[in-house]
């Protein structure tokens, strides 16, 4: 993949409702743009109970400041402060008690520059995830899931 800058991921059988007419990679390119992705699902709680929460706390430890992004995605709690963080015992929480509102972390559609996957940040965060020793085995546990569950999963 070192050879290619772009990539863009769609699901088989996918069908657009509309022409494009456009070269996608030149409008990302000409925006300045590294990502996109659509988020058309709720998550399947079960399938990672521990992902928002080491997220959460990657982004703590690394001092990476609070986006409106990423305030999208977080429920405030309702607890009174001196008692929120009880809240982070329960999965989906972060240190604070704050939820993560189950939008989906994986996409049906992608479209990005590999330089950002490529990049120290995004490695970084990677192996911190990988090395948790939680991330592979949260979605591989799905796999375990009633056979009625499994078509609400992306593995």
């Amino acid at each position: 993949m070192q050879q290619y800058k772009w990539y863009w991921r769609i699901e088989p059988d996918v069908d657009f409702y509309c022409a494009i007419t456009y070269d996608p990679f030149v409008e990302m390119a000409k925006h300045d743009k590294v990502y996109g992705f659509t988020i058309s699902l709720p998550e399947e709680p079960r399938t990672c109970p521990t992902l928002f929460r080491e997220m959460s706390d990657w982004k703590e430890d690394h001092d990476i400041r609070t986006t409106e992004l990423w305030k999208a995605m977080v429920a405030p709690a309702w607890v009174p402060w001196p008692f929120r963080s009880m809240l982070s015992w329960f999965s989906q929480r972060d240190r604070n008690g704050d939820k993560w509102s189950m939008c989906h972390y994986w996409s049906n559609f992608e479209i990005a520059n590999l330089e950002f996957f490529r990049g120290r940040a995004y490695q970084d965060m990677y192996k911190y995830l990988d090395g948790t020793g939680k991330f592979y085995t949260e979605r591989v546990s799905a796999l375990w899931l009633r056979d009625s569950d499994v078509r609400l999963l992306t593995l």
